[in-house]
């Protein structure tokens, strides 16, 4: 081999050997720039969006949610049937009392509310909130106007809410507003829903309802301190209870004992079995007196054929639940009394 082919080859080795060497470098000594999502997070690893969100607690109602930094929240109290209520008061209407309303805001802006209501016995579901008397909470009340066009059960881990949205449209209103509900019960079967503020925009609804499902995404239940408790419900009828004379076109308080629910049908059945529907009453669920002052019709004997003054009459009281079940719970006065 001469002098000179000796030297090419040699160098030739040299490129290799450093050509290598730097590639080598490169591949194993130079980490490697990690690949970068929206917002600077990782690809492949997803960004926790309520990571830095504030927690609410309700210690009396046993639940908590996070939500966003921006919102504030402040409490309106009972609302103004459940305030009569409180005060022993009988009432009848349309508008269920609640325990108390959390609404939470964003520049000065109501989002959403919470609604804390009574005991609730049946499922929630579907069927009962567009057959029974579910509706009757929060924001989606069907009998003034609001459309759903969807009701369906979503679940946050083992807990089941219904949803419900749809639009508003009542009588006079030419412009429909959007809104939606969430419902669920916890561990005291307290009724708790979760309704939005209404919206004219879809836009700005499907946004601020994109921040409701993420914040129950968050719900978790848990024993509660306080509240009302789950009494056994028990009535019995005080007055009239036997030799009371009444007489038509006059007032007179019919009075009762019960505890554990809140509303109740009184009836006035004859000695024949025909019976007088008084009406549907709420009252407290808390153990005590209650009364509803009934004015006795001056048509009262022309509801049947063969009714006459002097006849003889019982009170019955039977517990009805706000979704429209009757329970174990009722009572009949004593003895006879008589309406003249």
């Amino acid at each position: 081999m001469n002098r000179a082919f000796s030297k090419i080859l040699i160098s030739a080795i040299l490129i290799v050997l450093v050509g290598g060497g730097i590639f080598a470098w490169q591949y194993f000594g130079v980490p490697k720039e990690e690949a970068k999502g929206p917002g600077g997070t990782p690809e492949g690893i997803t960004k926790d969006e309520t990571a830095d969100w504030q927690t609410y607690r309700n210690e009396e109602y046993g639940f908590e949610i996070k939500y966003p930094r921006e919102f504030t929240f402040s409490s309106s109290g009972p609302n103004d049937e459940q305030q009569r209520l409180d005060k022993g008061e009988t009432i009848s209407g349309t508008v269920q009392p609640s325990y108390d309303t959390v609404i939470f805001s964003r520049n000065n802006k109501e989002q959403f509310k919470i609604e804390m209501f009574h005991s609730y016995k049946k499922a929630i579901s579907p069927e009962n909130y567009e057959d029974g008397y579910f509706y009757l909470y929060g924001n989606c009340d069907l009998r003034w106007g609001f459309e759903p066009t969807v009701i369906q059960i979503v679940k946050n881990s083992s807990i089941e809410i219904l949803e419900v949205k749809g639009k508003f449209l009542g009588p006079g209103i030419k412009t429909p507003t959007f809104r939606g509900c969430y419902y669920f019960k916890n561990y005291s079967n307290n009724l708790i829903v979760f309704s939005t503020a209404d919206l004219e925009n879809q836009l700005d609804f499907k946004q601020v309802d994109s921040t409701v499902g993420n914040i129950l995404l968050t719900l978790n239940l848990f024993s509660q301190k306080s509240g009302v408790p789950d009494t056994a419900p028990s009535i019995t009828v005080i007055s009239p209870n036997g030799g009371e004379k009444w007489e038509v076109g006059k007032t007179y308080d019919i009075k009762w004992k019960s505890q554990g629910f809140s509303e109740v049908v009184i009836l006035v059945v004859h000695s024949s079995g025909g019976v007088v529907d008084v009406g549907r009453f709420v009252s407290s669920a808390i153990a005590g007196e209650k009364s509803y002052s009934w004015t006795i019709p001056q048509n009262f004997f022309s509801v049947y054929i063969g009714w006459k003054p002097g006849d003889k009459f019982k009170i019955f009281i039977d517990e009805i639940q706000t979704d429209g079940t009757f329970i174990s719970a009722n009572d009949y006065s004593d003895n006879y009394f008589t309406i003249n």
